[in-house]
């Protein structure tokens, strides 16, 4: 531990001499071992200080000579007979790491803990990794967000910032409990490895927020600490730091032959730390290559991850298929049938945007499709060499995660996540992405259109469209709450973050899931999913999230209903049914305001994403056309096949029974007639029904013959079969 004083001299600041000469000086004229002194001894002031140190540590250059420097101030506090506080390394795992690092990182924590065992200094290695709310993939292929593209830093507010912002209060909580103390009394420095010489962006919001090498400042204006130790170092003086511990100059957790290696396979094969440190001076600096998420959009070229695959022996080849996978995530972002084109608020006058959201139900799927296939080709090769599999790109509580998300936003038939997972895992069955190059390119101009339609009726806002489980109610079994806007809605598991607890999954995947994917059932509503797992109390909602899933499953459920689920990547297509919707109902579609001529084609569009598919030795990742919806939409188009409107077959039905049972006879309007129906109906699940069987219901449940005075109710055959073409149509009931 720490430094040779037979190789590096460092300077006394102990001595008052000694560190004026250090200090006074220009700081850009400070050597190296100068400048390793004054880390050390800023370190140092804040553990005297009584100070909690907390390292920012990413396995990369920076990260692991700012650790070292920490770990040389807590020897010589050691050697000086201080009593220390536990030193706290904080790291960030997206999840989707580049496998490389991540296998990199895993090795050195292990050095860390064992270090902090040989060394007797007390370290706590702490792991931030976002939860299921933040999941970048389960948000991506679950349709809540699309990939961070260009400037975009939502996916590092959600990957990296927000799960150590919950890190830190989880950090503050473990030092007050183990020191007697309150939280909120504990002082926390964060120790951070910025440097100056990084770039001219970074040296700019460095300078803007204070940073400083000697002093913990309060950067960010949170009131937390932070100290900035190697601000000043030059990156070539930061490789001249890993030289020394490469030749055992300085004694550290590793040394770091793997770091370097990584550096070089992802550069090209060109690095210059050995040249530098045997004085051969290079016309360019060291390599400094930045590797991050396999998945990352921001950077249009991974020329780490291209580096790393053009290794001459060919040893990561293994990593192609995630190239090739966000080559093809890349491609299809901007692809309008790659989008799901409904918004998710609906406004106070039941309307709701047309805009390029989430990606569409059928990329999604193929997505799933695709990324467990991959995973299970790797776990094959992984088996054959008797290796570990090299990266895990989905787990299965991933995978139930963006089952609930599918339902959650009206994706999917129920289970269909599950049953993806089953084909692939035990099955065999393996999906292969399309050529990227066959793909056309698209540009932000291609989903560009945007347009306003009537979405709500009154079947959005009946009790059970949102957060009911109605077969629960119908056997008088639900449990209930009152929300905050006076909804009632079914009582749900809740805690501190949204998660689905791993022995209920485990007891699932065992019983229940075999069950669930053979089963025949009557409401096949893409929430049904949701309600199911949330009656098992496998899942846990956020607490105070129910409003919100509520409100979220209201605009599943009409999604369904109006039958937009195969159109909702196509805006001409959703346009075109809606209009048709306002058509049966009397309306006029000049209530739809869009931002581009609309071309109304009623003609089912649900072919493939992809102009070209893919090889047929393997199914392409894309869903094929569902020929029982297309002969769904078949048989709704011909309820009205001469073209006449419903309102009118009203019209003419009224004319029918007035001349059979007289002018005296109360004949409700077809509006009301269509209200009644609505409200009936949101008493029930939605369910299969013949004519006869509607017929029979409303009998049941109609008010009109009940009095003697009228016909019996019977008698109003003729427009309760106009309001079942109308309700079928619309998807509130579901032909036999």
């Amino acid at each position: 531990m720490g430094m040779q004083q037979t190789s590096l001299q460092l300077a006394d600041l102990t001595n008052p001499v000694q560190a004026q000469a250090v200090v006074s000086g220009p700081i850009q004229e400070l050597t190296l071992t100068e400048k390793v002194a004054i880390a050390v001894e800023a370190v140092k002031a804040q553990i005297l200080a009584g100070r909690h140190p907390s390292v920012a540590w990413s396995g990369g250059k920076d990260s692991s000579v700012l650790l070292s420097l920490v770990l040389m101030a807590y020897r010589e506090l050691i050697d000086e007979g201080v009593s220390v506080p536990t030193l706290h390394v904080c790291h960030s795992d997206t999840k989707i790491e580049n496998p490389v690092v991540k296998a990199y990182n895993s090795l050195m924590i292990k050095q860390i803990e064992s270090y902090s065992q040989e060394s007797g200094i007390p370290i706590r290695i702490w792991i931030a990794s976002p939860g299921l709310s933040n999941d970048y993939l389960v948000s991506v292929i679950g349709g809540r967000t699309i990939m961070s593209v260009g400037s975009n830093a939502k996916c590092s507010m959600m990957m990296k910032v927000e799960p150590l912002n919950k890190l830190k209060r989880q950090l503050r909580k473990a030092i007050a409990a183990e020191a007697g103390m309150k939280p909120k009394e504990v002082e926390i420095v964060s120790i951070i490895g910025t440097r100056f010489d990084e770039s001219a962006a970074r040296n700019r919001a460095m300078t803007e927020r204070g940073e400083s090498a000697t002093d913990a400042v309060d950067a960010m204006d949170d009131g937390q600490l932070v100290l900035s130790p190697i601000a000043h170092f030059s990156t070539m003086e930061v490789f001249e730091f890993i030289g020394y511990v490469r030749s055992e100059k300085i004694k550290t957790y590793d040394r770091w032959d793997n770091l370097v290696e990584l550096y070089r396979d992802a550069n090209n094969g060109d690095c210059m730390v050995n040249a530098y440190i045997a004085n051969r001076e290079q016309a360019r600096t060291p390599c400094s290559a930045r590797t991050g998420c396999w998945g990352c959009l921001r950077i249009s070229s991974d020329t780490s991850a291209n580096s790393l695959l053009a290794h001459e022996d060919g040893k990561y080849e293994w990593l192609r298929p995630l190239v090739e996978l966000r080559e093809f995530m890349k491609r299809m972002h901007f692809n309008p049938k790659a989008r799901a084109w409904v918004a998710r608020d609906v406004s106070e006058d039941g309307y709701i945007q047309i805009i390029p959201n989430a990606y569409s139900p059928s990329y999604t799927k193929a997505l799933l499709q695709a990324i467990l296939s991959i995973q299970a080709r790797e776990e094959d090769e992984a088996r054959k060499l008797g290796i570990a599999p090299r990266f895990e790109l989905l787990t299965l509580k991933q995978v139930m995660a963006i089952e609930l998300n599918w339902g959650r936003y009206g994706y999917q038939k129920p289970w269909t996540a599950m049953r993806i997972w089953n084909d692939v895992y035990r099955h065999g069955k393996r999906y292969k992405l399309p050529d990227v190059e066959s793909i056309p390119v698209y540009t932000e101009k291609d989903v560009s259109f945007r347009a306003r339609i009537p979405f709500a009726d009154g079947q959005y806002n009946s009790p059970y469209s949102g957060l009911r489980n109605i077969d629960a109610e119908m056997a008088n079994a639900e449990d209930l709450m009152v929300a905050r806007d006076g909804r009632l809605l079914t009582r749900c598991e809740t805690g501190d973050e949204y998660d689905i607890d791993e022995e209920g999954l485990e007891l699932f995947m065992e019983f229940e899931l075999d069950r669930v994917l053979t089963a025949e059932r009557l409401n096949d509503a893409p929430s049904a999913a949701v309600h199911y797992l949330l009656g098992l109390g496998t899942v846990q909602l956020y607490k105070g999230s129910q409003s919100d899933w509520d409100r979220m499953l209201r605009v599943s459920n009409q999604l369904h209903r109006h039958n937009l689920l195969e159109v909702l990547h196509n805006p001409q297509a959703i346009i075109a049914r809606v209009a048709e919707k306002l058509a049966a109902h009397g309306l006029s579609p000049s209530l739809i305001t869009t931002n581009q001529p609309v071309l109304i084609d009623l003609t089912p569009d649900q072919g493939s994403l992809f102009d070209a598919q893919a090889a047929a030795s393997e199914p392409a990742a894309v869903p094929p056309t569902d020929p029982a919806l297309a002969l769904k939409e078949r048989e709704v188009q011909e309820e009205d096949r001469d073209g006449t409107s419903y309102e009118a077959q009203y019209k003419a039905a009224m004319r029918q029974m007035e001349q059979q049972l007289g002018d005296e006879c109360p004949i409700p309007a077809f509006s009301k007639m269509l209200s009644e129906c609505c409200v009936m109906l949101s008493k029930l699940p939605l369910t299969q029904y013949s004519f006869d069987a509607f017929m029979a219901l409303w009998v049941a449940e109609s008010c009109y013959g009940a009095d003697g005075d009228t016909p019996p109710a019977s008698a109003y055959e003729p427009i309760v079969k106009v309001a079942y073409s109308v309700l079928l149509s619309g998807g509130l009931i579901l032909a036999p």
